[in-house]
Order: structure tokens, then C-alpha cells, then sequence
């Protein structure tokens, strides 16, 4: 009602309120009948969208009329490497959401489908994160991303480990990937925030 409100007072943009809707329309379909994203194995590229793309977005439409190409040449290499995570982070509660029949989207992959996934999600985020500045935008706003790159390599390693059948360092594997997005998100925003 206060997006609606500030609508009608002109000041935020019809954009800016189609994406508060497209927000709004897809957390309720992330859990609830009868879409139920997660129940289906899409719940990771919804939560993604909603954590990684909706928010800077509507932050950026909040202050401007319209969308700068930048936003997107940020914005999608951090949405695959979010997808990247969240399937890695379901290798953590593999077993259990077999034996709960919960149908996450590494249920759904298979164990070995969605490993390579993971690590095709992760390399092509990264890498075309290192290749923004092709498309204009300046190194010295990119390659503060790329640091935690050896970390990102190192969950690949671990996570190749688990499926070799080596013993499991599930506090180790869940801190490396939370940290490997956390940190990315982290020193891209820095970057943007002091130049």
C-alpha cells in the first residue's frame, strides 16, 4: 500500500513498482500452493533472483528512472554464482532431503548432474565477471570479485573431494561457500560504494 501510495504521489517509477510486484509474486510462489517453487527444484534460481537481482535493482529504480546496462553486467554473474551456492549448500542436507522426499534442485540433478552444474555455475559466473570490462565497465570496478576466486576453486576441490568419497568437513564445505558469495557480493559493493 506505500509503494502504491508513492505511486500515485509520482514519486517512484511504474518500473519500481512492477518489480515490488514481480518481488512480491515470486516469494509467495517460493512457498505457497499451487506453484510451490521449492517443492519443485526451482526454489534456488528463485531465491536467487530474490536475493541476488531483485534488491539492487529496486534500489537502483528507487533513484533513477530506468536501468543502467552496468546493473545487469553486475547483477547476473552474482545470480549464477548464488545459484552456484545454494546447490552446493543442499549437498549439506543431501541424505536428509531424500529420506524427507524434499525435492530441491540437487534431488532433482541427480548427485552427479548437479555437482558439475555447480561448478559450471561458478566458472561461468566468475568468468563472466572478469569479462564485464569488455562490455565498459572499468576493471578498477571488477576485479575486487575476482579475489575470492582461490576460495571458489577451493570448494570446487572439496566438493570433487565428497564426491571421490573422502570424509566430509561439512563445517568447512558450508563455511567456504557461504564465504565465497558473501565475499564477492562484499568487494564488488566496497568497490562501487568508495569510487
Amino acid at each position: 500500500t506505500l509503494s502504491l501510495f508513492l505511486y500515485s504521489q509520482k514519486v517512484i517509477q511504474p518500473l519500481a513498482l512492477s518489480l515490488q510486484a514481480a518481488f512480491v509474486f515470486l516469494s509467495a510462489a517460493y512457498a505457497i500452493p499451487p506453484l510451490r517453487l521449492a517443492a519443485r527444484g526451482l526454489g534456488e534460481p528463485a531465491q536467487a533472483l530474490l536475493l541476488i537481482v531483485f534488491p539492487p535493482m529496486l534500489a537502483f529504480l528507487l533513484q533513477s528512472a530506468s536501468l543502467h546496462r552496468f546493473l545487469l553486467l553486475y547483477t547476473f554473474p552474482l545470480y549464477l554464482l548464488a545459484n552456484a551456492s545454494l546447490l552446493a549448500l543442499n549437498v549439506l542436507t543431501f541424505a536428509e532431503d531424500q529420506r524427507n522426499s524434499r525435492r530441491t534442485a540437487l534431488q532433482q540433478l541427480g548427485w552427479a548432474r548437479g555437482i558439475t552444474l555447480h561448478h559450471s555455475l561458478l566458472s561461468l559466473g566468475y568468468l563472466l565477471l572478469a569479462l564485464t570490462p569488455l562490455f565498459g565497465l572499468p576493471v578498477s570496478l571488477v576485479w575486487t570479485g575476482l579475489l575470492p576466486l582461490p576460495l571458489a576453486a577451493y570448494q570446487v576441490f572439496q566438493l570433487n573431494n565428497l564426491a571421490a568419497g573422502q570424509k566430509p568437513q561439512w563445517l568447512l564445505l558450508q563455511t567456504t561457500i557461504l564465504a565465497n558469495l558473501a565475499l564477492t557480493v562484499y568487494l564488488l559493493t566496497y568497490t562501487l560504494w568508495i569510487h
